[in-house]
């Protein structure tokens, strides 16, 4: 996986991150669910042609239903 989408060889650790997931209830059933995330990328993974920036920042929203 590793050399296939990066590009390099050495494999380990890709990326470390660090966020925060919250859900909040509309209705007994649905969810609204938000994550924010911090990652940076390893040494080994930044060598790769195909990686511009160590860190990025990311943030998801969705809503859930509950069976």
């Amino acid at each position: 996986y590793f050399e296939s989408y990066y590009g390099v060889r050495d494999s380990g650790l890709v990326y470390t991150s660090l966020g925060f997931w919250g859900g909040y209830d509309l209705t007994p059933r649905w969810l609204l669910v938000a994550n924010i995330e911090g990652r940076r990328v390893s040494d080994e993974a930044m060598r790769s042609p195909f990686v511009s920036k160590r860190t990025g920042t990311y943030a998801y929203t969705g809503v859930a239903y509950r069976f």
